[in-house]
Parts: structure tokens; sequence; C-alpha cells
């Protein structure tokens, strides 16, 4: 049991529009969900693993839309490529010409290495002029 639950609901989340046939989604787990009183609701989810999309169709009843989808796992290589694609989107100066995936991924963990030290820096230095 997870959160008084037999089983917490996996669902599949897709955030980009339009969901359509060769969409990338994710297959997801609810870790928590809080409902307001207004009707919304945060949910915290847990990404399982990279699906791509082969059948949706929409289910309405009276002011409701739920859509259902069909989705098959995209492959190791697939999925590489994509997280691969995530990385050089947030950190497009670099570039992975010439170079082994392995070779790619090393020089993105130092540049995130060196981002999140130039943070705690800048961190550092604010709690510093706070402090004096």
């Amino acid at each position: 049991k997870e959160n008084g639950l037999p089983s917490p609901p996996t669902f599949i989340y897709a955030n980009r529009s339009p969901l359509k046939r060769g969409s990338l989604a994710c297959i997801v787990k609810v870790l928590q969900c809080d409902i307001h009183e207004n009707g919304t609701a945060d949910v915290m989810m847990m990404p399982i693993e990279t699906v791509r999309v082969e059948l949706v169709w929409e289910q309405v009843d009276v002011g409701d839309h739920l859509y259902f989808a069909k989705a098959i796992r995209v492959t190791e290589k697939e999925q590489r490529e994509i997280e691969l694609d995530h990385m050089r989107s947030y950190y497009p100066n670099l570039s992975a010409q010439g170079a082994s995936a392995q070779t790619y991924v090393t020089n993105m963990l130092r540049a995130l290495a060196q981002d999140r030290a130039g943070r705690l820096d800048d961190h550092e230095s604010d709690e510093d002029e706070r402090g004096s």
C-alpha cells in the first residue's frame, strides 16, 4: 500500500499539444493528489517510462472531456536520444557534433556542475550582503 491505496494510480501523461498518434508521453504514477474545494487539484507524479501514443479517443459526458490513449514503449536507443534532445534544449551551447553520446553527456554534466556551483556562489554572496 502507498498513501493508503492498494496500488497508486498510473496513467499516460501527455503535456504537448496536439495529442495525436506519434506524440511522446510518459507513464506516470500518482504520488500525491490534493483536491481543493474549487475543484482544482495539485498532483505530484513520478515518471515511470516514456511512450509513443498509438491511438487517442475522447469520451464526452455532460460538460466533461476525458481522453483515452493506447501507447507503446519507446526503445532504449530512442529513450537516450529523447534525453539528449531534452538536455540540448536546456544547454544549446553544448554541441554533440562529432562527439560520442558519452562525451556529450560528460560535457553536459560538467556544465550542470558549473551552473550549480555558480548558483551556490551567488546564493552565498547574497547571504553575505544581507549579513553585512
